[in-house]
Parts: structure tokens; C-alpha cells; sequence
């Protein structure tokens, strides 16, 4: 399996929000006790390159955390950041959590209110079909 796009990017909270100072630096466990939720929409892309897709997502952390390419936004990998890694075109995302990664499900997500739309223009479609018989 060599076909494919292999990147990696890295998200790190946005500084300019206020309310992301209370999640910088936490663990995947202190936002699960609060109840909080890593979306993208709190983080900004500091770094994206391409890489070797047989490094395995705790290499490619090891060699993020010693230090982030030159022409990064960031220093390092810290905790409380995103690492997306699309290998072979599959695209997964992990929290960056002390010891561990945690796989994300909803990092990526659709605005509830395009979602809405899409439903109910699929909804008026169905509707007028079913009227001009």
C-alpha cells in the first residue's frame, strides 16, 4: 500500500481565545472530567509536512517533541495539541496527552448549522418530488 497522500499536522490552541488558557497544557482525563471537548475550532495549524508513513503516530511524537521543524509556529509538541496524521490518505487525529496519544473521533467536524441546511434542502428536494406526481 504506497499510494496516497502521508502528512502530518500539527494544531496547537489558539492563544487569542481567552477560554482556551484553561485547557492548554491538560490532560485528555482533566477534559474528560470537565466535560470539554477538543474541536478544532479552538486550535490553530502551526506545522504540516509530509512524512515517512512507516513511522508509527508515537515515533513521529518522539521526534516532534525534541523539536518542530525551523519554519513552524511552535517550539515543540506540547500537551494539549493536535497531531492529525493522514497516511495513506486516511486522515486520524490524537490529543497529546502526557504519556500517551488519544485518538480523536469529531476533531474534524461539520458546523451543525451546515448540516442543518443540507438536511433541510434534502428535505424541501424529497418533498417537491413527491408532490408532482
Amino acid at each position: 500500500m504506497s499510494e496516497g497522500l502521508n502528512q502530518y499536522v500539527v494544531y496547537s490552541l489558539k492563544r487569542a481565545l481567552g477560554e482556551t488558557r484553561v485547557l492548554r497544557h491538560q490532560s485528555f482525563q482533566y477534559l474528560q472530567k470537565y466535560q470539554m471537548k477538543v474541536i478544532s475550532d479552538l486550535y490553530d495549524q502551526i506545522y504540516f509536512s509530509e512524512f515517512d508513513p512507516s513511522l508509527s503516530p508515537l515515533q513521529l511524537r518522539r521526534q516532534l517533541e525534541k523539536e518542530l521543524p525551523a519554519d513552524s509556529a511552535g517550539e515543540t509538541l506540547e500537551i494539549s495539541d493536535v497531531l492529525a496524521i493522514t497516511r495513506y490518505g486516511i486522515t486520524s487525529a490524537y490529543y497529546v496527552d502526557p504519556d500517551k496519544l488519544v485518538s480523536l473521533t469529531g476533531f474534524f467536524h461539520v458546523p451543525s448549522s451546515y448540516l442543518a441546511r443540507i438536511f433541510s434542502d434534502a428535505f424541501w428536494k424529497a418533498s417537491t418530488r413527491s408532490a408532482k406526481f
